[in-house]
């Protein structure tokens, strides 16, 4: 058995990233292009480029910087949201499955 959850940092109660956009980022910042990301990702490309859209226009700054061409890197707050997402997301993987560990099916009423 296994659990399952989902997480999503918000500000001003405005969603910021999820899973999606979280893959994304973590793809662009390992490809350095957001093209090549959402074709790895299998997206349309104006997919990807609008979640980055909105990304940047709810946290007011960017996330990516576009180099030459169509290369891209992440900026350092794009790197920030990476690095919070997997912290949390990591932190909340490990209690839940060590309490699926601890849990005793005999406790089922």
């Amino acid at each position: 058995m296994d659990i399952k959850f989902k997480i999503w940092l918000e500000e001003y109660g405005i969603p910021i990233i999820g899973e999606g956009k979280y893959e994304l980022l973590k793809k662009v910042s390992e490809v350095g292009s957001l093209n090549k990301a959402a074709q790895e990702l299998n997206i349309p490309y104006k997919k990807a480029f609008n979640f980055i859209k909105l990304i940047e226009e709810q946290v007011n700054q960017p996330v990516l910087i576009r180099t030459q061409g169509k290369a891209a890197k992440i900026s350092e707050y794009g790197t920030k949201l990476i690095k919070i997402y997997e912290y949390f997301h990591n932190e909340i993987d490990k209690f839940l499955k060590k309490k699926l560990r601890e849990f005793d099916e005999k406790d089922i009423k």
